[in-house]
């Protein structure tokens, strides 16, 4: 029979509530167990990656979602673990490991809107990303985006709508934005808008 573990559920809250240190090492057994079910392994393994990833620890969590790979059930890909992998290469500069690892999830999931736009991320130029990022509106049933200025970079002040259609309608739509000494964005935010 699998060694007594504490639920995975009070593991996980004792990870988050300030009792990192034993939840840790409960979770590394639970992963470990041979008598445990894929399910619960990979859910161990799961919880424990993204406290790593959490606290800077990249490769450790990277190590992690690697290992998680060993415990698919049910789907063979896990959105959950793509995109732990996914965000891990990303970020410790691992683009192109990165776009061929949510190349593959793409392949078996095309209107993922959530993976397009993460996609989009490891993209190897910003035309390449305004693919992506309008791949995902379209899919979404939004107006896409474009450069302002087609010489500069892909930026938030460099993005404007792509011309829509025009709906004349005696509706109007108010847009609210809740601003804190935000003084300096104020302009980029409400370009973004016109």
């Amino acid at each position: 029979a699998p060694a007594q573990h504490q639920p995975l559920g009070r593991l996980k809250d004792q990870l988050w509530g300030g009792h990192s240190s034993a939840a840790l090492i409960q979770l590394e057994q639970v992963a470990a167990d041979p008598l445990q079910p894929k399910e619960n392994r990979w859910w161990a393994l799961w919880h424990q990656a993204c406290w790593f990833y959490f606290n800077g620890q990249i490769a450790q969590a990277l190590d992690l979602a690697l290992q998680m790979q060993t415990y698919i059930w049910g789907h063979r890909q896990r959105k959950e673990g793509v995109y732990l992998r996914y965000f891990c290469l990303c970020l410790l500069g691992r683009y192109e490991e990165a776009y061929a690892e949510l190349e593959m999830y793409m392949r078996l999931y095309p209107q993922d809107t959530d993976a397009l736009l993460a996609w989009s991320n490891s993209a190897a130029n910003d035309n390449d990303r305004l693919y992506l990022i309008n791949k995902a509106y379209a899919l979404a049933g939004w107006a896409g985006i474009e450069k302002k200025d087609p010489a500069q970079p892909l930026a938030l002040n460099n993005i404007q709508g792509l011309p829509a259609v025009r709906v004349d309608e005696p509706e109007k739509v108010s847009i609210i934005m809740p601003i804190y000494k935000a003084a300096d964005q104020v302009q980029v935010a409400i370009q973004s808008l016109l």
